[in-house]
């Protein structure tokens, strides 16, 4: 079995977000990408039947103490030429389209940082007939809030490219998951459906709305296999001590599923 470190900067999805004591308010604020405007308020990200739309701004006495988190966490904003020239080559060779014409405009740390985590994905899951396409900024349809996979693209929307890193990085690995369930063998894809169908434990980082909801939203097993893209790459020795930390039936299933994700990355594991 081939070993693979996991992307530097995804190593913080281990680590718990914020600190004891945050505002809940200013944490909701950072789990949906809000920013700050200019008269000393807030600008909130707002979604619903519509898509994501800016909802209220506002002057608001807790902007200094968000300005500070988002100096820690945000994307940076500034142009980054040579980011983007390094993931338009890479997804180039990997016959993969970059679309980026409606933004990033301000914030272009997601080019580096994009490169950076794709780079240690097997070449086999860029180029095939269900990811040519890799968009960054814009807005996919009312039913997406942050970003979305339609067949063969994975789009990452305008609101999270002036978020968090977190946010970005996870929602990065999750869309392309989605593109992953296309490169599984129908009779694997059965068995798989199978064993996600009996098991209750369920892994998850802590982003956007927090872990439980995260748990949650491995409801279908299309979205347990974009969410488990994610942790099988991200997550490392952490997920592996989540499966071995089980016992009888959900130990055997997880042993079985995540036996075929190392078959689909060509035998590599993370650590």
């Amino acid at each position: 079995m081939k070993g693979f470190y996991s992307p530097g900067e995804t190593l913080q999805l281990r680590r718990p977000w914020f600190r004891q004591g945050t505002d809940p308010e200013i944490e909701r604020w950072v789990r949906n990408g809000a920013t700050l405007n200019g008269f000393g308020g807030v600008n909130e990200w707002m979604t619903g039947g519509a898509g994501t739309v800016m909802g209220s701004v506002r002057p608001d006495p807790k902007a200094g103490a968000f300005k500070e988190i988002i100096e820690r966490e945000y994307l940076r904003a500034g142009p980054d030429q040579r980011g983007r020239d390094l993931l338009l080559d890479f997804l180039s060779r990997r016959k993969v389209s970059l679309l980026d014409e409606d933004g990033p405009r301000e914030t272009s740390e997601a080019y580096g940082l994009a490169f950076r985590i794709l780079r240690v994905l097997p070449d086999f899951h860029f180029g095939h007939e269900h990811f040519t396409e890799f968009e960054l900024g814009g807005w996919g349809s009312g039913a997406e809030k942050f970003s979305g996979y339609m067949d063969p693209r994975v789009h990452i929307f305008d609101c999270m490219l002036s978020g968090s890193r977190r946010n970005f990085m996870a929602l990065l690995l999750h869309e392309i998951g989605h593109s992953f369930e296309k490169l599984i063998h129908a009779r694997d894809l059965e068995n798989l459906h199978g064993l996600i169908s009996v098991t209750k434990a369920r892994f998850a980082f802590d982003y956007l709305h927090g872990i439980e909801s995260r748990r949650a939203y491995q409801g279908t097993p299309e979205e347990f296999i974009a969410e488990n893209y994610l942790n099988y790459v991200a997550g490392g020795s952490m997920f592996a001590e989540f499966v071995a930390s089980l016992e009888g039936t959900e130990r055997k299933a997880w042993d079985e599923i995540t036996g075929v994700y190392r078959h689909y990355f060509g035998g590599m594991a993370y650590f």
